[in-house]
């Protein structure tokens, strides 16, 4: 049988174990994966072991190989879809477009194929420990199983994309907070649904009732507290909610730029830690307030000297 290969574009992240190089050297650019019932390899491009990760950012760069050894022809497009949730997955793990530009595999048909992808690496602030490939490995064992689960009830790779775009460099604040307002609206929507709150005349309502009796909606603050403590959160909304109807009903804001990125930080901390729990992910991560100041656990109390 035939090993698939796919090329995996701004996965910034190290390897677990050492690999062989043509030269006799040895490089740590090798992570092994238990992805449900198959075992994967990430193979991380050599030039990355050494490299200044801060050289490669704003720009596309091919960073990584996925390997599943003999596989039969028919599974091909099975492991194509495992492709796609891994650089999902490592997208919510480096906060950078990851993306699936190529895959191979010599008896399948077409044999071969490449997409033009739109994307760029960034190393601004990782959810976890990138540098430690035990930690990447770890993370997305911990989360596959509950993702292919949610992926599509609760549209986890949307989610994904905007988690990643309402924290990327070079756009104005006040746009980065419109994107994660509209991944708390997606949030919102996508656990309604799941859990059965009926959409009736453009509202959601409280579960069973009808058309003819439609009761009170259950609106957006009332549904995202729901939505957290369901994942055993109990998050303060006033300031989020408050700035989020002011901007998308008004388009402005009478806070402060310095008051925009605090409330950013605080939304990108709430929205961090929920997509973890929502994952089942227990181990450290970094808040989006302290990059360099690791949490044992989400949910777990913050060090006390844990940045701004």
């Amino acid at each position: 049988m035939t090993d698939f290969r796919a090329i995996l574009v701004n996965a910034l992240f190290c390897g677990e174990e050492w690999s062989p190089q043509a030269d006799g050297s040895s490089v740590r650019n090798l992570i092994r994966l238990r992805l449900g019932d198959r075992d994967v390899e990430l193979i991380q491009a050599t030039k990355l072991v050494s490299a200044r990760w801060g050289d490669y950012k704003g720009q596309q760069i091919d960073t990584t190989e996925l390997v599943i050894r003999d596989l039969p022809a028919g599974e091909v497009q099975a492991a194509r879809e495992l492709s796609q949730g891994v650089a999902s997955l490592l997208s919510v793990v480096t906060c950078s477009e990851v993306r699936v530009r190529a895959y191979e595999h010599a008896d399948a048909v077409p044999s071969a194929s490449w997409w033009a992808v739109v994307g760029s690496a960034w190393h601004f602030s990782p959810t976890i420990e990138t540098v430690d490939g035990s930690a990447v490995r770890e993370f997305l064992e911990s989360t596959w199983r509950a993702y292919l689960e949610l992926r599509e009830p609760r549209k986890l790779d949307v989610a994904f994309e905007y988690f990643v775009l309402s924290q990327k460099p070079g756009y104005p604040i006040e746009l980065k907070l419109v994107t994660a307002f509209v991944l708390l609206e997606n949030l919102r929507h996508t656990f309604a649904k799941q859990e059965g709150y009926p959409w009736i005349k453009r509202r959601f309502r409280e579960k069973g009732v009808t058309e003819a009796n439609a009761g009170a909606e259950v609106g957006f603050k009332e549904m995202l507290m729901r939505m957290f403590q369901a994942v055993g959160m109990k998050p303060d909304l006033e300031l989020i909610v408050s700035l989020r109807n002011e901007l998308i009903h008004e388009g402005v804001s009478p806070l402060s730029t310095e008051e925009h990125f605090e409330a950013h930080r605080a939304c990108q901390d709430l929205i961090r830690e929920y997509l973890l729990r929502l994952l089942g992910y227990r181990g450290p991560y970094f808040p989006f307030s302290s990059p360099n100041v690791p949490v044992p656990y989400p949910g777990a109390p913050r060090p006390s000297n844990g940045g701004t």
